[in-house]
C-alpha cells in the first residue's frame, strides 16, 4: 500500500472517530453539573455526583470524585467543578 493511500485512510478514520473522542465543552459540563445538582443548591455532593454517573462509570466513582474534588470537600461548586479538566476514563464492555 502506498504511503499516500495510508495517509488518506488514517486521516479519514481520524475524522470519523474525532467526535467520539472530543472533550466536552464548558457549556456541556455546566449542563451536566446542573442536571446532577438534584437539590438545586449550586453545589454537587458526592452522592449527587455518583448518582448521575452512567452505569459503566459507577465502578470508577471513587477515582472520579477524587479527581474532581482534590481538596476533599463535602461538595463542589460549579466553578470548582469546571476548573478541573475533564477526566479521561476507560470503560470496559463485556460482550
Amino acid at each position: 500500500m502506498k504511503l499516500s493511500t495510508l495517509a488518506v485512510i488514517t486521516s479519514t478514520l481520524a475524522a470519523i472517530a474525532a467526535p467520539a473522542f472530543a472533550q466536552p465543552t464548558q457549556e456541556q459540563r455546566a449542563a451536566r453539573f446542573d442536571a446532577a445538582d438534584k437539590d438545586h443548591d449550586g453545589k454537587l455532593s458526592k452522592d449527587e455526583f455518583v448518582a448521575h454517573l452512567p452505569d459503566p462509570l459507577q465502578s470508577q466513582s471513587e477515582d472520579m470524585w477524587a479527581h474532581y474534588n482534590p481538596t476533599k470537600k463535602s461538595a463542589l461548586s460549579k466553578a470548582e467543578y469546571l476548573a478541573v479538566p475533564p477526566m479521561k476514563v476507560t470503560v470496559t464492555v463485556d460482550q
